[in-house]
């Protein structure tokens, strides 16, 4: 196997761990789940996710990133919510 094809492939593991990672962020989100160990693969890839949700008249965007999972609460602006949302690599509306 040759360099190039090698090099493909780890990229291809990598960002299928990438995405396996997200994905589990957000169920952590979803879930309301606080894993440490879902923050430390944040930090290794590099990663971070988002869920929006609309309640009671609000609306909130938890979010994890290589720091730690946090909720913001944007109120009736839909739209800051969304656009805050929309600055992580992944993001989910529920």
């Amino acid at each position: 196997m040759n360099n190039e094809n090698y090099q493909a492939q780890l990229n291809f593991l990598r960002n299928a761990e990438m995405q396996a990672v997200q994905s589990m962020l957000l169920t952590a989100l979803q879930h309301g789940f606080q894993l440490d160990e879902l923050i430390t693969l944040a930090q290794k890839y590099d990663t971070s996710a988002a869920l929006m949700e609309y309640r009671n008249g609000e609306c909130f965007v938890r979010y994890a990133t290589s720091d730690g999972y946090f909720t913001r609460n944007f109120g009736v602006h839909y739209q800051q919510a969304n656009d805050f949302a929309e600055q992580f690599d992944t993001w989910w509306y529920q």
